[in-house]
């Protein structure tokens, strides 16, 4: 044999295959591990958004010194009279309709970051409809309220609701 005969082996090919499988299911358990946690993040709020929007229409919203309130929010006592008249002078719901709530978050400069539950859904009064919505965002003591924000459809039976309430007060003896 001479050295004329001799074959050089084949060249090894870069393992692309691997390296792309390999990526791929990197990306898939991280897509499945943040989806566990979304709905983690549902199933803890939930249930305490639904007895929250229970006790809100039973009395009325918390005052920002009983905790409920996320840092971040701009909630001042002041600013839950208003809310609390408008829940107080439709009175008692009809019905609470089910709350649908998602997660999501966010990381920037403009707005609070942070993991987020948005959850809403339809109230139902004798005058008139309403929807409300709540957003909750995850703090280190837990979730906190950073959004409630409750809208009358029918502004026209809602204001005449108030223009009853007022007669009422006024006709009332002091």
């Amino acid at each position: 044999m001479t050295h004329l005969d001799y074959e050089e082996p084949p060249k090894k090919r870069f393992p692309w295959g691997w390296v792309i499988g390999g990526i791929v299911l990197l990306l898939f358990g991280a897509c499945s591990f943040a989806l566990v946690g979304t709905f983690k993040n549902i199933g803890d709020v939930k249930p305490m958004n639904d007895a929250f929007i229970a006790e809100v229409f039973a009395s009325e919203l918390p005052r920002v010194s009983e905790g409920y309130y996320s840092e971040t929010s701009n909630v001042t006592d002041d600013l839950l009279a208003p809310m609390n008249l408008m829940i107080t002078t439709l009175g008692a719901p009809e019905e609470i309709g089910e709350t649908s709530c998602s997660a999501n978050s966010y990381a920037g400069t403009e707005k609070p970051s942070g993991q987020f539950v948005t959850c809403s859904g339809p109230v139902t009064y004798a005058s008139t409809p309403a929807t409300l919505k709540t957003i909750w965002r995850k703090e280190s003591e837990g979730w906190k309220l950073l959004e409630f924000a409750f809208k009358v459809t029918d502004l026209e039976a809602y204001g005449q609701l108030v223009a009853e309430r007022e007669r009422t007060k006024a006709a009332a003896p002091e």
